[in-house]
């Protein structure tokens, strides 16, 4: 796999959770996370630890949930020298557990460069409900 900046890692990742069969998201991902990575919720309760539980919690949703429509914004990313950040905007609506969803929020990422790779090794998930969830018809 050729080596990617943050911003084409990010556009990867979107890329295979959007277009990939759920049982595949993992391997597939899995490259772009360091061995440590760490998942952290809205509530700061760390949800995910270690690269192969980050990579299946995109396996996860896909199987759990039914994304209806969603727009991802290009991430802000600030660099200084092997570390960089990664704000990304976003806005989903999705069908969970019998409700239907509408969110707006942004994932922070933490990149740490080895070589010419640059892998997350931490992940910020913020997110807000723009309407209560309402049951599916």
């Amino acid at each position: 796999m050729p080596s990617l900046d943050p911003g084409g890692v990010l556009a990867e990742i979107n890329r295979i959770w959007r277009e990939a069969a759920a049982d595949e998201i993992a391997e597939l991902v899995a490259p772009h996370f360091t061995e440590d990575a760490i998942v952290v919720a809205p509530s700061l309760a760390r949800v995910a630890r270690g690269r192969a539980a980050v990579a299946a919690s995109y396996g996860d949703f896909v199987r759990s949930a039914t994304v209806l429509e969603v727009t991802i914004d290009e991430p802000q990313i600030d660099s200084s020298g092997n570390v960089a950040i990664a704000t990304m905007p976003w806005r989903m609506r999705y069908e969970f557990g019998g409700r239907r969803s509408t969110e707006r929020g942004f994932d922070t990422y933490v990149f740490r460069r080895e070589g010419d790779a640059w892998q997350i090794c931490w992940r910020l998930m913020i997110s807000a409900q723009e309407e209560p969830a309402t049951p599916v018809s």
